[in-house]
């Protein structure tokens, strides 16, 4: 599975060679099976493997040791950033490199119960729009950062329309316009929302702008 990615055999055999290079492959494996785009697989796997060989410094030799060493090694990711990053790139770095650990460690070791692990808000208008977060994913390639942010946004979206009695539904938002569109509009005026600081503290405020532009 490795060779699908890493087209140098020695950054395949450098990968196996790391202790925890069983997990590695067998957590690209699954990448593979969730649609995950190629860039995604050769940012995570090198995170991966200084994460094992981070915890082999600590003493870690057993795949079980590992979740004990999670917190560290996001903190040294950090120090490793440099101290002149902002708290929003901190945030960032740490949810990004924490993601990668945990999840593969889900994947390695079924009974882990990560630290930080929260139970899982289900996807927004997956009635309306089905097929809608696999989109984003396995064919635009987004971050798993970027979409948690736009089920955030798209949340608050499907909320307001619950509160003026739409209960979701999004042909009272736009008839005969099509519910991707409805969806891929909030989307994305989000997500310029967010990086112009417009929406920061006040995304449910800015929510009924976004539907009177979509309507």
């Amino acid at each position: 599975m490795l060779e699908r990615y890493f087209i140098r055999p020695d950054t395949v055999d450098r990968i196996r060679a790391c202790w925890i290079g069983e997990p590695i492959e067998r957590y690209v494996g699954w990448l593979a099976e969730q649609g995950y785009a190629a860039r995604n697989v050769l940012r995570r796997v090198p995170i991966l493997v200084r994460f094992g060989t981070f915890a082999a410094s600590r003493g870690a030799t057993r795949w079980d040791e590992l979740p004990a060493h999670v917190d560290a090694f996001v903190a040294d990711q950090l120090q490793a950033r440099g101290e002149h990053a902002g708290d929003a790139a901190q945030r960032k770095t740490a949810f990004g490199v924490r993601n990668v650990v945990e999840q593969m460690l889900r994947v390695a070791l079924p009974n882990h119960a990560a630290a930080s692990r929260r139970p899982h808000a289900p996807d927004p208008f997956t009635r309306q729009a089905p097929g809608f977060f696999p989109y984003l994913r396995e064919e635009r390639g987004l971050r798993d950062a970027s979409i948690h942010h736009y089920g955030h946004y798209l949340r608050g979206f499907e909320g307001y329309l619950e509160r003026i009695g739409c209960r979701g539904d999004l042909g009272h938002v736009r008839q005969g316009g099509g519910n991707w569109r409805v969806v891929r509009s909030v989307v994305g005026q989000a997500a310029f929302a967010e990086g112009s600081g417009v929406m920061a503290g006040s995304s449910g405020a800015a929510i009924p702008a976004m539907v009177s532009s979509v309507r």
